[in-house]
């Protein structure tokens, strides 16, 4: 064998080994790329399914306040018109309690006039009078009553605004997420 042919052998296992190298190494990154897409597909996976449990139980959470906000809503709609309800009762008995004084007047220019119609007159003086008392008394009570459904309706006012705002805040995490 001569000479230049003995270099051309060498130099072909010279580039034999390089390319079997070169092919080693390019297979070992590519196996490399390979674990690191797998491993990167596992987590996107994981955190797409984290994320779509959180938007799950957000969007939960979401319906669960927007029925309470709902039931809220009817229940103020409910105060108000058991508080309009008394009040048109508060009127009303206010309105019967000045009859009932305008009768007591009456009745008490009657006795001077005559015994026996200040007998009657003091019946019914007794018997106005304890009407009065129970109608003071119910206004009283409704008035009473009044405020403390006002007092609920704030409540409730508040807790409609503080859920607004807690169904505001998640309709803004769900957006970010």
């Amino acid at each position: 064998m001569s000479q230049i042919a003995r270099v051309f052998v060498v130099l072909n296992l010279v580039l034999a080994a390089g390319f079997l190298f070169a092919a080693g190494t390019f297979l070992g990154v590519k196996a490399d790329w390979i674990a690191k897409y797998e491993g990167e597909k596992e987590a996107h996976k994981t955190d797409n399914d984290t994320n779509s449990r959180t938007i799950t139980a957000q969007n939960a959470q979401i319906q669960e306040l927007t029925t309470q906000n709902s039931a809220l809503k009817e229940e103020k709609a409910k105060s108000d018109t058991s508080a309009a309800e008394r009040k048109t009762r508060i009127e009303a008995l206010e309105s019967e309690s000045s009859t009932k004084n305008g009768q007591i007047a009456a009745l008490t220019n009657d006795v001077a006039s005559a015994t026996d119609a200040m007998k009657r007159g003091q019946d019914e003086i007794k018997r106005l009078g304890d009407k009065n008392v129970e109608l003071v008394a119910a206004v009283a009570a409704s008035q009473k009553a009044e405020q403390e459904a006002k007092t609920a309706e704030t409540t409730a006012k508040a807790t409609i605004v503080e859920r607004d705002n807690a169904i505001a805040g998640l309709e803004t995490d769900k957006k970010k997420l």
